[in-house]
C-alpha cells in the first residue's frame, strides 16, 4: 500500500517496460508506484536476457528482484 505521500509517477503494468521505467525513475529519486495484477502476458517465456541489469532468469524472477529492492512494497 502506498503511503499518503504524493507520487511523482504511477506506472500501469509491471512488465519489462514498466519495470525499466520504474528503475530509471527511482534512480532519478522520483516516488514511483507500479500497478500490476501479477499475471504476466509473458508467463510462457522461459528466460529473459539483458533486462534490468540481470543477465538471465525467468520473468517471475525479474519481478521478484525488483520487489526485493524495496520490501515495503
Amino acid at each position: 500500500m502506498v503511503d499518503k505521500k504524493l507520487l511523482d509517477v504511477a506506472i500501469i503494468g509491471g512488465g519489462p517496460s514498466g519495470l525499466s521505467a520504474a528503475l530509471v525513475l527511482g534512480r532519478a529519486r522520483k516516488h514511483v508506484a507500479v500497478i500490476d495484477e501479477g499475471r504476466p502476458r509473458n508467463a510462457v517465456t522461459h528466460e529473459t536476457h539483458g533486462f534490468l541489469t540481470r543477465a538471465r532468469g525467468t520473468p517471475a524472477e525479474s519481478s521478484a528482484s525488483v520487489r526485493l529492492a524495496d520490501p515495503a512494497h
